[in-house]
């Protein structure tokens, strides 16, 4: 907990702080279905522990599925034995709906209390040895879970009224949710918000929708007492120049850019966390591979401090656990600051 702390104050911790994307991995290494996963808080605590036990990572990522603030807002969702829930109905099918919607209780509706009980039974066990890192959607990612991918973005150009609206729920939504979590005992927030990369926004619309509701909840965040991890896997290097001045205290980085690029983008502004290949790299790589990548992403970003080491997305459930062990152990040979990372 300590070397995350340091490098989330852009310090030189004693080394790397090693984490990984790890829970479709962490059910499949359990044994259990990823029902069970999903559902009962006791297993989800359950199958974290023995991952960061297994493993001796340094966090905990308590990112169960997408879904579980908006299933209790009314979609309808699958649950699989062996992949994370899909939605297959949206609470949002017209705008008539809008007036349905209320900011669900995270201490009654759904699922939410599901992962609330898994919270404080991780930090029961672990105290402040590892972090928690808890999840939330950020404002725009929530309207395309509320509404369908496809439908969320035409909206942007065909009912920015409704936009809007759903904005605002979404940060209303997405605030309750982190008081939650951070008062169960979680450290930090990874607040995701993929669907506004530049993949499917472009700058002008990120800016005017997307950002200043990043920045609300960033500073709600904070003023709660936790830590912010913002996470958009983003693709084109200059948009992170734009998302850092949402001023999050870690800047999540996903594989399509590399570290050398972030780090020459971000420098000394905003601790960094990535981004080994958790497909080309810890599925399908050898343990030497995987060491190079490790290596690669230490070299680039850890001098100096501000750096944590993590996969760039989930890691895939069939991974093999001895490239995990060569994650691990590489970083804890090459990632010592008394040896200097040059």
């Amino acid at each position: 907990m300590e070397n995350i702390l340091s490098a989330v104050r852009l310090e030189e911790p004693e080394r790397v702080p090693i984490t990984t994307l790890e829970q479709e991995h962490a059910v499949a290494m359990a044994g259990i279905k990823y029902t069970e996963f999903a559902t009962d808080p006791q297993k989800l605590a359950q199958t974290h522990l023995k991952a960061i036990r297994r493993y001796s990572l340094d966090w905990a990522w308590i990112h169960v599925d997408d879904w579980i603030e908006f299933e209790a807002m009314g979609n309808r969702v699958r649950f699989f034995d062996d992949k994370v829930p899909q939605a297959e109905g949206y609470a949002v099918k017209s705008e008539s709906d809008m007036d349905k919607l209320r900011t669900p209780d995270p201490q009654r509706d759904g699922r939410m209390p599901l992962l609330l009980k898994g919270i404080r039974l991780l930090a029961q066990e672990t105290g402040n040895e590892i972090m928690i890192c808890g999840r939330v959607a950020a404002p725009f990612s929530s309207i395309t879970l509320l509404r369908g991918l496809q439908t969320g973005v035409l909206d942007v150009y065909r009912n920015p009224r409704m936009v809007k609206k759903l904005l605002e729920v979404g940060f209303e939504v997405a605030k309750t949710f982190t008081e939650a979590q951070l008062e169960a005992g979680a450290h930090a927030l990874w607040v995701g918000d993929c669907m506004a990369s530049s993949r499917i926004i472009s700058d002008k619309h990120f800016e005017e929708l997307a950002l200043p509701y990043i920045k609300r909840l960033i500073h709600e965040i904070r003023r709660a007492g936790g830590i912010s991890i913002l996470f958009t896997d983003e693709k084109e290097p200059k948009r992170l120049l734009t998302e850092v001045t949402a001023k999050p205290e870690v800047m999540g980085i996903g594989t399509a850019i590399t570290m050398d690029a972030a780090k020459e983008l971000l420098g000394e502004r905003v601790c960094l966390c990535g981004n080994v290949d958790p497909v080309e790299v810890l599925l399908k790589g050898s343990k030497e591979t995987v060491e190079k990548a490790v290596e690669g992403c230490i070299k680039a970003s850890a001098q100096g401090g501000g750096y944590i080491l993590n996969t760039g997305e989930c890691v895939a459930r069939n991974t093999p656990p001895e490239n995990i062990d060569a994650f691990v152990k590489a970083a804890l040979k090459l990632g010592k600051y008394s040896r200097r990372v040059n």
